[in-house]
């Protein structure tokens, strides 16, 4: 079922076109992919901190990031209370606005033009959202809410997010208990009852999934049009992991000190985003920002 509220202005600025959409949810086999490993030379494990530790005035509580090539900036969610802002590629603050009250936000993704992805971790939800240029806020568009087969613990459930863009797939993480990395399909072109398939991603065996939580996730892209790695990110192992199509480990980035350029831990890495040229973006609870590029020596 599914129900819409006429589009109008709401506190804070934002605007909202409100509707729950319940989706059709079929869980997938595990599919293996039969490409050969083809590890990119050009991995986390050639990455140094280029920007560390610098404060994002005026935010607490950041958590997912995204990076938007429309704008060539990056965006941020913050819970408690939700909002989102839009950083600079070299994490100054260009506009920070809120979101509706009661969200649970922990990630946040570019799809198209000015439209977005967040994901709610209090009940499985993920909100379309449209983040126009200028000063106007956001403008809900829909939610919808997928059934995972578990109930998510409370601060345990969905955290970062990420588009394929050569799948048409969502790629989600959750926290743990159970830690998951899925992939969701059916979700575009929007509709008010989508017929949703989940497939859960696993890395092949002598690669493994060494961490005991996931923050965040991203894809290393080539611009090819061929698919492209997949980065997590642990909050609690303090770590990035790089894996090719066929789920072999190809790069690590430690985020502790002493590794990657740091002086110092990332004390709470929550939101990992790449851009075009390759250099990653990592922001850590309460608003501290990282950016990290490949070696040239």
């Amino acid at each position: 079922m599914s129900r819409a509220i006429s589009r109008k202005s709401v506190a804070f600025a934002v605007a909202a076109l409100t509707g729950l959409c319940l989706a059709a949810v079929v869980w997938l086999p595990m599919q293996t992919d039969g490409q050969a490993p083809g590890i990119d030379p050009n991995t986390l494990d050639d990455h140094t901190v280029l920007i560390e530790r610098r404060p994002i005035e005026g935010l607490s509580n950041v958590s997912g990031l995204a990076y938007s090539k429309d704008t060539n900036t990056l965006f941020a969610v913050i819970n408690r209370p939700a909002a989102i802002a839009e950083l600079s590629l070299e994490g100054r603050l260009l506009r920070h606005f809120p979101l509706p009250e009661g969200w649970d936000t922990e990630g946040i993704t570019h799809l198209q033009d000015d439209l977005f992805i967040v994901s709610d971790e209090r009940g499985n939800d993920l909100h379309w959202i449209r983040i126009p240029p200028g000063d106007g806020g956001a403008v809900h568009e829909q939610t919808t809410s997928l059934s995972l087969g578990w109930i998510a613990l409370p601060n345990l459930g969905l955290e970062g997010v990420i588009w394929d863009s050569v799948t048409s797939e969502l790629l989600l993480v959750n926290e743990k208990w159970p830690r998951r990395i899925l992939q969701v399909s059916g979700l575009w072109p929007l509709q008010e009852t989508p017929q949703v398939g989940i497939r859960e991603w696993w890395p092949e065996r002598a690669s493994g999934l060494p961490v005991s939580d996931l923050a965040g996730v991203t894809l290393n892209h080539k611009g090819d049009g061929s698919a492209g790695n997949l980065i997590v990110l642990s909050e609690e192992s303090k770590v990035a992991l790089e894996y090719t199509p066929a789920g072999v480990l190809a790069g690590v980035l430690p985020l502790q000190s002493g590794s990657s350029g740091l002086t110092q831990d990332i004390p709470q890495p929550e939101g990992i985003a790449i851009g075009p040229d390759g250099e990653l973006y990592i922001v850590s609870e309460p608003n501290l920002f990282y950016r990290f590029a490949a070696r040239t020596d």
